[in-house]
């Protein structure tokens, strides 16, 4: 295929408009100054997007609107989908010096997102009930167990001496419920944190093992204060600290691996005005030993979208176990 870029032949601008705020801003909040301190009230008050910055520290809340361009692209939506190479195919899903754009490619589809389909059958929750002693297993915690699992096992067969790595699973665990006093449900940003679960043979990537320890581990999270004892604050404060960066090992240490979890985020229920989304998922990114978990668009199961180096890949994607459950 060859090689997407951004020339100005593809990319034309089909509309150009300003979107201002349903309502005027109130005159006693003209003037928003930016700081530390107004980082709570920026959360919760989208206004000042829709005014111009007057310095580097004062936006001027004068309900101007924010610019919503609408470009056509053309370029079929199937060549961004299924290009090998993201960083030049994302070029043109988020062309550079286009702010709030909505793209129209070829054939007038809107494209919304990426996605790899994995459903996963009921048989593998009933087995870890089974094992695992746990009465409630959630869907992320088993798919989660599953994929890391598969992974460390397609991993250890790329080593010399076919032995399983020292690995970690993080999750990132969303704790705006979790911060006093509690955040408005349309509180603007990501507040997040980790929690981890090791393995260093393969008895512990045994999935009820793996499952039990995951519960083990989200519950002490949900203890924490999460403002001073967040996980992920302090491992990136520390990396800075030491000039590296977070999570980094090195490379006969321990396999990082990372999962995002979305299920029950209401994806399918947003409407910008184009109608609901058919597929949602991620862009491909610069991502390594990554899983994003989403809903399924349609029943319980769970759409797994997996991030892993080409030769780990191969051997993933054959996994015996991966495949009893999975369409």
């Amino acid at each position: 295929m060859a090689q997407l870029s951004l020339a100005p032949s593809l990319v034309s601008i089909c509309d150009k408009s300003i979107i201002k705020p349903s309502c005027l801003t109130p005159s006693t909040l003209k003037y928003h100054k930016l700081s530390l301190k107004s980082l709570s009230q920026t959360l919760i008050s989208y206004y000042p997007y829709a005014g111009r910055l007057i310095d580097n520290a004062t936006v001027d809340c004068n309900d101007m609107g924010a610019e919503l361009l609408s470009v056509q692209i053309k370029c079929p939506m199937f060549e961004i989908l299924n290009h090998p190479d993201h960083c030049n195919a994302e070029s043109l899903v988020f062309p550079k010096g286009l702010p709030w754009n909505n793209n129209v490619y070829e054939g007038g589809n809107l494209l919304v997102a990426q996605i790899g389909l994995a459903p996963l059958l009921d048989a593998l929750r009933a087995k870890v009930i089974a094992e695992s002693g746990l009465q409630n297993p959630t869907r992320a915690e088993i798919v989660s167990a599953l994929l890391f699992k598969c992974a460390t096992k397609a991993a250890s067969k790329l080593t010399s001496h076919r032995s399983m790595r020292p690995s970690k699973l993080f999750h990132y665990l969303n704790v705006r419920t979790m911060i006093k006093p509690r955040l408005p449900r349309n509180a603007i940003g990501n507040l997040l944190s980790v929690f981890s679960v090791e393995a260093t043979n393969e008895e512990e990537t045994e999935l009820p093992r793996l499952v039990r320890n995951l519960r083990k581990e989200v519950e002490v999270a949900y203890k924490k204060n999460q403002v001073e004892q967040n996980e992920l604050i302090v491992e990136i404060v520390e990396s800075m600290r030491k000039g590296k960066l977070p999570f980094e090992t090195g490379d006969d240490e321990c396999d990082m691996y990372f999962c995002s979890n979305v299920c029950k985020f209401p994806y399918y229920s947003v409407d910008f005005g184009w109608g609901k989304p058919e597929r949602v998922a991620v862009p491909n990114g610069p991502f390594k030993k990554m899983f994003f978990l989403f809903d399924y668009q349609t029943g319980q199961g769970v759409e797994a979208r997996v991030m892993l180096q080409k030769q780990q890949m191969n051997e993933f994607e054959c996994d015996e176990e991966l495949l009893q459950f999975v369409l």
